[in-house]
């Protein structure tokens, strides 16, 4: 009787240290790898992470333009990490990291635009992230398709002739002067607006001055017009 008292007790505290079992925990590590505990005390599979790209409508991805938003989603029991994005036609276009990602929805800058890229792209993003006491993984996006414009414009700025231009030179008086700028995108996106920055002028005037549409013979190409002080130029800078 003695004897079986004592393998009683033995079986009895070898159950106590005994790992959870039938699903039941305390903690994510009483789980298997891929699973978590919830706060019923369950071990539950984790859903794997997922990567949306946010395509906004009639955004073109440009070095003036180079955000990117994109989604993720998570279990909580997951450790994020660096989440990349990559434009792409037959080779990279523009690529750009985020260090760490979040749950929800996450901008990630662009960078090292290829010069004179003109067209569709696409675009993926990947998401790098490690599940409780397991090796790093990572999950990407579907593609996105966007477009892409890195190739720069040619202007050409001029002064249409006045009443009483002469030799294309024009009184400072206390007028105003139409300038005119021709802005040639060629396949690209077009020029939505322009502006004009004079390097020098008097403290009585403004230096920049928006501009108006006056002409789009094309997608790619517009004319703008600017209204000026005549006074705009520094005295004696001829």
């Amino acid at each position: 009787m003695a004897l079986r008292r004592g393998l009683l007790i033995l079986l009895g505290l070898a159950a106590a240290c005994h790992p959870s079992v039938r699903g039941r925990c305390s903690i994510d590590t009483d789980c298997r790898s891929g699973s978590s505990c919830t706060s019923d005390g369950l071990c539950v599979n984790q859903p794997p992470p997922s990567v949306q790209v946010l395509v906004e409508a009639g955004k073109i991805l440009s070095p003036s333009m180079p955000r990117i938003q994109v989604r993720v989603t998570a279990s909580p029991q997951l450790a994020l990490g660096a989440l990349s994005v990559v434009a792409s036609s037959d080779r990279i276009l523009a690529s750009g990291t985020l260090p760490v990602a979040a749950v929800g929805d996450n901008t990630v800058t662009l960078a090292h635009f290829e010069p004179d890229a003109v067209g569709q792209v696409t675009v993926t993003a990947t998401l790098q992230f490690s599940e409780p006491g397991a090796a790093p993984q990572s999950v990407s996006s579907d593609p996105g398709i966007m477009a892409i414009d890195t190739q720069p414009p040619s202007v050409n700025v001029f002064i249409p002739a006045t009443s009483d231009t002469v030799n294309g030179w024009v009184a400072r008086t206390a007028g105003t002067l139409e300038v005119q700028a021709q802005v040639d995108d060629g396949a690209g996106s077009g020029a939505a607006s322009a502006t004009l920055v004079l390097d020098h002028c008097p403290s009585i005037v403004p230096c920049s001055y928006a501009g108006a549409v006056v002409e789009r013979p094309s997608a790619g190409a517009a004319a703008f017009s600017f209204t000026v002080p005549r006074a705009v130029q520094v005295a004696g800078s001829e």
